[in-house]
């Protein structure tokens, strides 16, 4: 066979080495982006270590309609920057108290007596003098702004159904009180042992009927409203029976529990226990957190942060881009964290000199 002419050869070689060049460009190419890659997520873990400061988690609870009026956004509204400072909690203190803390036969209350713990008295009418409900007695008494909560929803189911018969008969109850009762009980077997009452909170309440015999709450008839419209006030039916098998507790129509905005929505939309939702939001941390618009618009995001071994946990709290915060609040669990919650639709908040 004939050798092929020499310009062939010389066509094939020139097209190899070309081959092999551009081979070579794309590898060097490839390993300077890497090395950019590296670099740059280097820069990133390197950055400045967040600002540690100490703050009140109890101020501004979040759904306290006296503190955060909701506004409204649609659902493309920002998310979370990855831009943040810690906020140091000392555990003993802070994961027993906030909103969320689990009270139950597992998890005891060790917190102090809450703060802004006021009586019910005023709270029975509206500011222009428009009976709303009852109370059994003055001494019956609750959070303020869970009171101021409960007001506003009973102002709104009489505007509804016509009725100011709900009778506010238990809220707050010391541990002391708690175990006279407990003692003097003719079954004690029906009472919570003290120091596993949710009353002891100062956020769980107990309604009847100021009717005959005041009979107890069901949740029935008009009153169904309740049931279907408490999570617009913060507030949650904590022992429905269909739950007895998680909560421990048969059904108990009548006790409400404030866990304020937006939990209550999404413990109420999604069918859960207050169990099932502390457990529930474990899964979801700063990076990742839980997303929601509540029914009035406004934009929260939600996560748990675990409790540190150590005396103190610092709490990472996200901020805008211009270092400004978000309005937030943060609430132990009473387990084993803190559940944050941040308000996007509330806009920016000032730093603290």
């Amino acid at each position: 066979m004939a050798e092929k002419p020499l310009y062939k050869r010389l066509k094939y070689k020139n097209i190899a080495v070309a081959l092999a060049v551009l081979l070579l460009i794309i590898l060097c190419i490839s390993a300077a982006c890497n090395g950019k890659k590296k670099d740059n997520d280097d820069d990133k873990q390197k950055g400045k270590k967040p600002a540690v400061t100490t703050v009140d988690p109890n101020k501004g609870e979040a759904g306290d309609p006296e503190k955060t009026e909701p506004q409204g956004q649609d659902g493309n509204a920002e998310l979370l920057e990855d831009n943040y400072q810690y906020v140091a909690l000392e555990n003993e203190k802070n994961i027993h108290s906030g909103a969320l803390i689990l009270v139950n036969s597992d998890h005891e209350f060790t917190g102090k007596e809450p703060a802004d713990v006021v009586s019910s008295y005023d709270y029975r009418t509206t500011s222009d003098g428009d009976k709303v409900m009852s109370i059994t007695d003055s001494d019956v008494s609750a959070k303020k702004a869970v009171l101021s909560s409960l007001r506003k929803m009973l102002s709104d189911f009489k505007k509804e159904k016509g009725k100011d018969d709900v009778m506010l008969s238990k809220g707050y109850v010391s541990v002391a009180d708690q175990k006279t009762i407990y003692e003097n009980a003719d079954d004690p077997k029906k009472e919570e042992a003290p120091g596993f009452s949710e009353h002891h909170t100062g956020y769980a309440l107990d309604f009847q009927l100021d009717q005959e015999n005041y009979p107890k709450f069901t949740g029935e008839g008009d009153y169904a409203w309740v049931n279907e419209n408490c999570f617009k006030y913060g507030f949650i039916q904590r022992y429905p029976d269909s739950k007895s098998d998680i909560t421990g507790v048969k059904g108990k129509e009548w006790h409400y529990r404030y866990v304020g905005a937006p939990h209550a929505q999404l413990i109420y939309e999604n069918g859960l226990s207050f169990e099932e939702y502390i457990d529930h939001l474990k899964q979801y941390n700063r990076e990742a957190p839980l997303y929601f618009n509540d029914y009035s618009g406004t934009r929260y995001a939600i996560y748990y942060v675990p409790a540190s071994k150590e005396d103190s946990t610092n709490v990472d709290v996200p901020l805008h881009k211009n270092e400004k915060a978000y309005k937030y609040s943060i609430s132990g669990n009473n387990v084993d964290g803190y559940i944050v919650t941040v308000n996007i639709s509330a806009g920016e908040v000032e730093p603290k000199e």
